[in-house]
């Protein structure tokens, strides 16, 4: 049985998928910094957070992700990982997740 197994132990797999993961030993691993980035919607699929830059976010070093909505109803949420959030939020395309350090890197 993984950590992870034990972790969700008795939680149904509908939920379970949903639960934070435990916290890795961050001691053995290199400085990671956590990386900035915008959600840009090119077509507002839903109707309610508009076009252009909705939101900002953060991908942290554990792999989990913040996302903070712009706009006149600010809110932030929360993700276990990168692929759920782009999963909920990307629209099929309509909305991208721009890096901030791209840029830079080009």
């Amino acid at each position: 049985m993984s950590e992870q197994d034990g972790f969700t132990q008795g939680f149904p797999p509908a939920l379970a998928q949903h639960l934070p993961m435990p916290t890795p030993d961050l001691s053995q691993m290199q400085e990671v910094r956590p990386r900035t980035f915008a959600l840009v919607r090119d077509r507002d699929v839903s109707g309610v957070s508009g076009t252009g830059s909705v939101a900002d976010g953060v991908l942290w070093p554990d792999g989990t992700v913040s996302i903070r909505w712009t706009g006149p109803r600010p809110s932030v949420v929360f993700w276990n990982s990168l692929e759920n959030a782009q999963h909920v939020h990307g629209h099929g395309g309509a909305t991208r997740f721009v890096w901030d350090d791209e840029d830079e890197e080009n």
